[in-house]
């Protein structure tokens, strides 16, 4: 299988390679039909070039600002030629604007859907981001967001995506 689904927790992919820190049963994935492995997201074990596309949704705001270079190159090493790298994370922007006028238990669940559900260890945010800023961090590193999959400054959205295909 050439496609990765990284940080899959409870919601795998039928026909991608899912991949978690947990093992399936952890996640409360039953189903032996999703192909699964155990791995750390910041150490691949997969071959440089050997993967065609990687999905990171809602993975990378649980690691530190400070490792997201080294954790989207890693990812990024993955990929051949061609293949394609796709990034979701909440839009702190869009939560943080809808804040301002929501009441308290919806408060509650934008706080949540922002720092995490913190309900076992590794489920924490430990960063945000925003349209504009991940695709900043993905420039920074070189790699070319395809234009279009957001706007910048959007608020409306409550989801940051990018979509980068390796050249």
């Amino acid at each position: 299988m050439d496609e990765v689904q990284l940080g899959c927790g409870h919601r795998p992919v039928l026909k991608r390679l899912n991949v978690d820190f947990r093992s399936r049963a952890a996640c409360g994935v039953t189903d032996r039909r999703y192909a699964w492995i155990i791995a750390d997201a910041q150490f691949l074990p997969f071959k440089p070039g050997s993967l065609t596309r990687i999905v990171a949704r809602h993975i990378i705001e649980h690691f530190s600002w400070r490792d997201t270079g080294s954790l989207v190159g890693e990812w990024y090493a993955a990929l051949g030629s061609g293949g394609q790298l796709e990034v979701t994370c909440p839009n702190i922007l869009s939560y943080s604007w809808r804040m301002l006028e929501a009441p308290p238990n919806k408060q509650r669940h934008m706080i949540r859907h922002m720092w995490g559900d913190q309900d076992y260890p590794g489920n924490f945010h430990h960063t945000g981001f925003t349209p504009a800023t991940l695709e900043m961090a993905l420039r920074k590193l070189g790699i070319s967001v395809e234009s279009g999959v957001l706007p910048l400054y959007s608020i409306k959205d409550a989801q940051c995506k990018a979509i980068a295909t390796k050249r």
